[in-house]
């Protein structure tokens, strides 16, 4: 009975050892699970920020092999994820060839520094088309110090690349302005003596004297001179004037010209301008830099051998059936400049990225090969179209097609006639002696009296002594001491209703609007003649009677 009873005793015992038992393991399965549901939750949250960063993310592990590769893999380079991940030499296969050696060198024993890498290279999409990428990359180890492989952050900063090449581009583009306006300043203060002095000469002359012819030829080659001054002035401006109607004809003539004196003698030029119709709106600028970066690309594909440069300019009309209207050309009639060479052409494989701003087919030290994209960016801006044709065996033609308009330009002519002559008393000033020289001469033939300055300073201590002596003041714009504007200033705060003309070297906006704040009538831009002075003499001391 005992032994009954003890037995009992044992299975109560054991009854409740194993509730106990059974308890606790509920509570472990019910920890357990949660521990994995919470496990499956932070697992899930990691791999939702993960999979949803903007970024292209990165997991390389010890083998080399990818661990984790983001979806946004594939809006960068246009693969999926599992493309690297079923291919770990992938991502190395896309590096640009010009940007390998750095990549495959940033790699080498990186799991050796432990600070974030950071790198950037070009890489080469699906698609064929170049892409910058901001690469971010740092060794992971693990709680032991075990190394667990490389952690990485792809960026695309192909956007940032284009800004900052435009800014660059820019910042050059303002140098070269800088430096134009410098060499155009000093270029038209020699200009001006020559003219002045070839007028001079001419009014010493009969009219029916031999010398005329040669001095005719030298005032033509002066104005050429100073065109060339404002082409370089235009160029360096960029986009600063506005889009009207332009005649294209005598810019691509003009282009010609410039690219010709460039150019080395085993290249010719061959020009053929047939466009009855050649009225575009644009402005100068645009149409220059679109032949200058065209010719400038064909006499890069000739540099070796030379050949043939040929521009065009002829009419064309396009219908609803024809090819060019893909580029989304409304039919009627277009200008079409064409630009062939007979280099050695443009291979099929890189033809169609020619005007994506980061493909170049030049080495570093030859330039940034963003001509071919202003171009185009020009031509659109335009509504217009370029197309290219190439052949390995006979070079490349470019082809851009402008929509003509109708509007009618005037040809402005300036008919010859004597200059207007005056017995005011007049004071001149500038710093280039030769100038007040000829001007003197030329003014005092014409009846007027004269009283020239080259110091700035002089010219107002006479006016401050004299300043009923003087009727109309000239004075140039950039001079030592202070400029032409602020020695107005002062002539004008003793004598406010005193007539003042402003000749300068320079063609600034910015310039002449602070003139006319100041109270100068007129603003003329040299090189210039007399009988342009003459003409503006009269004009500002008219204006003044009444």
């Amino acid at each position: 009975m005992n032994d009954e009873t003890k037995t009992k005793g044992q299975l109560i015992q054991e009854l409740k050892e194993l509730r106990e038992q059974n308890t606790l393991l509920k509570e472990a399965v019910s920890k357990r699970k949660l521990a994995e549901r919470q496990l499956t939750e932070s697992e899930q949250r990691y791999r939702t920020v993960a999979d949803f960063t903007y970024d292209w993310e990165q997991w390389v592990g010890p083998g080399g092999k990818f661990l984790y590769v983001s979806p946004s893999c594939e809006r960068i380079t246009g693969y999926p994820s599992r493309d690297f991940i079923d291919n770990p030499l992938l991502f190395i296969e896309i590096i640009h060839p010009d940007d390998l050696a750095r990549v495959k060198s940033h790699f080498t024993d990186e799991h050796h520094n432990l600070n974030p890498n950071h790198l950037e290279f070009r890489i080469l999409t699906k698609t064929g088309q170049a892409r910058w990428i901001s690469h971010s990359c740092q060794p992971v180890y693990g709680s032991e110090g075990q190394w667990l492989g490389r952690r990485a952050s792809n960026r695309d900063v192909t956007e940032s690349k284009r800004i900052e090449e435009q800014l660059r581009h820019s910042q050059r583009m303002e140098a070269i302005g800088t430096l134009a306006g410098g060499i155009a300043h000093d270029f038209n203060n020699i200009l001006t003596p020559i003219l002045l002095g070839t007028e001079m000469v001419q009014l010493t002359l009969s009219e029916d004297d031999p010398a005329q012819v040669n001095l005719r030829k030298v005032l033509q080659a002066t104005h050429r001179a100073r065109e060339l001054v404002k082409q370089i002035l235009t160029f360096s401006r960029q986009n600063e004037e506005q889009v009207r109607p332009l005649k294209l004809t005598p810019v691509v003539k003009e282009v010609a010209k410039l690219i010709r004196a460039s150019l080395p003698a085993s290249i010719k030029i061959d020009l053929y301008v047939q466009a009855e119709s050649d009225i575009i709106m644009s402005n100068p600028v645009q149409i220059q830099q679109v032949i200058m970066n065209l010719c400038t690309n064909a006499a890069y594909a000739m540099r070796e051998n030379g050949g043939i440069l040929e521009i065009g300019l002829v009419n064309e009309i396009l219908e609803g059936s024809d090819p060019i209207r893909a580029e989304n050309l409304k039919p009627g009639k277009f200008v079409k400049i064409t630009v062939r060479d007979t280099g050695q052409g443009i291979d099929s494989r890189i033809r169609e990225k020619i005007f994506d701003p980061f493909f170049t087919t030049k080495e570093r030290e030859e330039g940034t090969g963003m001509g071919l994209p202003v171009v185009h960016g020009i031509v659109k801006s335009l509504d217009g179209a370029i197309t290219v044709e190439s052949d390995p065996l006979k070079g490349t033609r470019f082809s851009v097609y402008l929509p003509c308009v109708e509007e009618q330009l005037v040809e402005m002519t300036e008919k010859r006639e004597s200059a207007p002559t005056g017995t005011e008393r007049i004071l001149f000033i500038d710093d280039e002696p030769m100038i007040p020289e000829f001007c003197n001469y030329m003014l005092q033939q014409l009846g007027y009296r004269v009283e020239i300055r080259t110091n700035p300073l002089d010219a107002l201590d006479y006016f401050r002594e004299n300043p009923d002596k003087v009727d109309v003041m000239i004075t140039d714009q950039t001079m030592p001491g202070i400029t032409g504007i602020e020695l107005a200033k002062r002539v004008l705060q003793l004598r406010p209703e005193l007539p003042v003309i402003l000749c300068t070297g320079f063609s600034q906006q910015e310039m002449v609007e602070a003139a006319r704040k100041v109270g100068i009538q007129e603003v003329l831009f040299k090189p210039v003649g007399s009988l342009v002075i003459a003409r503006t003499i009269r004009k500002v001391l008219d204006s003044k009677i009444h």
